[in-house]
């Protein structure tokens, strides 16, 4: 395996980790609000507005750099 790949393949790797994090914390602040655990709930709907943010951020770059969508003329 190249040099470029294997940084390709952890990149990949640290990203989905990333995400899976991400998601856990949107659960825990999603169980906060729907059970009214505590008496307001900023720092919930905040994360929750962040993750909507980032997801659609990570989205954009992995659809711009994926090889289906490009146009494959020439």
């Amino acid at each position: 395996m190249s040099r470029d790949k294997a940084i390709l393949t952890i990149k990949n790797v640290l990203i989905l980790c990333f995400v899976i994090i991400l998601l856990l914390l949107d659960f825990a602040a999603l169980d906060d609000i729907t059970t009214n655990k505590q008496p307001g709930y900023f720092w919930e709907y905040l994360m929750l507005f962040a993750s909507i943010l980032i997801f659609i951020f990570l989205g954009r770059i992995f659809l711009i750099k994926s090889p289906r969508l490009q146009n494959k003329t020439g």
